[in-house]
């Protein structure tokens, strides 16, 4: 299992996802998944996972398709196998360019400061 923290970095990078939840329940349904994130055998499966899902879906993923994912992972014995180069560098947006921001309890996203650095 990884941590909270690992597992809310990945969470934070379907920011950019359409949300699935009403406001009411959000942060209920965020611990949901982050939740669901820890139970990935090792960081590298959870990042393999979220990139994923990311390519190729438009809506943040539920517990359960995230729990799936995870053990069709295992069972193909494909855990702790990313390549070095695809470990994100940047640890405020796990190389997405896009940090994560909450104002008047509203969601959003920046741009983050490892992309002004490329940029320059």
């Amino acid at each position: 299992m990884i941590s909270k923290e690992e597992a809310q970095s990945q969470v934070d990078r379907f920011a950019s996802l359409d949300w699935f939840v009403t406001t009411e329940h959000r942060s209920l349904a965020l611990d949901e998944l982050n939740f669901a994130m820890q139970t990935a055998a090792d960081l590298t499966t959870a990042i393999l996972i979220t990139d994923e899902w990311i390519r190729y879906h438009t809506e943040y993923p539920k517990p359960a398709e995230i729990r799936r994912l995870l053990w069709e992972e295992k069972e193909k014995g494909n855990y702790g196998s990313l390549p070095e180069s695809i470990v994100p560098t940047c640890r405020t947006c796990n190389d997405t360019g896009w940090e994560l921001v909450e104002r008047g309890g509203l969601t959003g996203v920046k741009p983050c400061h490892c992309r002004k650095a490329v940029s320059a």
